[in-house]
């Protein structure tokens, strides 16, 4: 069809030259002239257009118009024009080969990845890592299979095997826990440079978020030793800072959940007292409860804290209080044994406006009792 559009404007363009060359001057001669001029001009266009971009899928229609143009302004020199262009451009146009050029398949979308239990399921994995005569092979993969599972569910294994036999397994063990170290760092270090140029009410919020990823480096033991102590150090600073903006439940659960992992029951039960005072849940202040009193030696009130958790279905919890509790069942209604806990924590959803102390105030006794 291409072909046909230019041997139609070829011809179209010599008829038109052969009759202005033949004909008078006169101006009905020249409207036939322009008539044959411009449908050779069409049929050129309209055939070069085709051509060029054979195989194409965008076409630009102003070419079109360009091509129409040339030939009708220029009878022979735009026929001459195109002709050489369009040769040039197929003898010198880049081919491409694609020869090598292949489909694939889609590949089948996967819902998990590869977290602990990928190969192995969870009680393989540690038995197969704790057990000192496991092949170092099987060792490798079973730690490889839990490097992304977060820190707070593997760190027991991954301390115990930094004294593993084998220097395969201690160095991917450490890698693997100096790598969650490092990104909890790397966003301390970046709050600490935001915090260094940010005015007093976006303060609160960056020393909000100090203090949890400083509670994040003790609660996943990441630190030990010297850095354990200089991070809860921090952990209490900032936490003090976010205090003097208000009081703030959150902060005083976390340096309650501080204060008993670091073993220091008088101070956790004054962060307790201030996180009952702002009506945290009763749900998530009780486990901690009960490990408040147990590093009092209140056994009883461990029982009674126990019982109370009996009835709200924590499973984590389970073995605790089958230990503690043995066949007893939680009550239907609070019992003797239960009212020192109640006393303790407020009835969800009361206001404590009225007893809450001064926020500052409060900052200031529970740095006097960590002195």
């Amino acid at each position: 069809m291409n072909k046909l559009y230019t041997i139609l404007g070829i011809a179209g363009q010599f008829a038109a030259l052969l009759y202005v060359a033949d004909m008078e001057a006169k101006a009905t001669h020249a409207l036939v002239f322009l008539a044959l001029q411009g449908g050779a001009s069409a049929l050129l266009a309209l055939g070069s257009y085709k051509q060029i971009h054979a195989g194409k899928s965008a076409r630009p229609s102003h070419e079109l118009v360009y091509l129409f143009a040339l030939n009708m302004t220029m009878p022979v020199a735009g026929l001459a024009s195109l002709a050489l262009g369009q040769y040039l451009a197929k003898r010198f146009t880049l081919t491409r080969h694609d020869d090598n050029i292949t489909t694939l398949d889609e590949p089948c979308f996967t819902l998990h990845r590869g977290r602990e239990g990928y190969s192995f399921r969870g009680g393989e994995v540690r038995a197969r890592l704790l057990n000192k005569d496991t092949p170092t092979n099987q060792k490798m993969g079973a730690l490889a299979s839990i490097q992304e599972t977060p820190a707070r569910v593997t760190r027991d294994i991954l301390h115990s095997l930094l004294t593993d036999s084998c220097d395969d397994i201690r160095l991917l063990a450490y890698g693997i826990l100096d790598g969650k170290e490092k990104e909890v760092t790397r966003r301390i270090l970046k709050l600490e440079k935001r915090l260094a140029r940010c005015g007093r009410s976006e303060a609160k919020e960056v020393h909000h978020q100090l203090t949890e990823l400083y509670w994040e480096l003790i609660y996943q033991s990441l630190v030990q030793g010297d850095l354990l102590v200089h991070s809860a150090e921090q952990m209490r600073t900032h936490a003090r800072l976010v205090l003097e903006h208000g009081d703030d439940a959150s902060i005083w659960f976390l340096l309650t959940r501080l204060e008993l992992a670091m073993n220091n029951p008088d101070a956790a039960q004054l962060a307790f007292d201030h996180a009952c005072r702002c009506s945290c849940a009763p749900e998530r202040l009780l486990p901690y409860l009960a490990e408040l009193r147990y590093l009092q030696r209140r056994h009883l009130d461990v029982r009674a804290t126990l019982l109370r958790l009996a009835g709200m279905g924590v499973p984590s919890l389970e073995p605790a209080m089958r230990y503690w509790l043995g066949g007893a069942t939680a009550p239907d209604t609070d019992t003797g044994d239960l009212a020192g806990v109640d006393a303790i924590l407020p009835a969800r959803g009361r206001s404590e406006v009225s007893t809450q102390p001064d926020a500052p105030a409060a900052a200031r006794a529970y740095r006097q009792e960590l002195q």
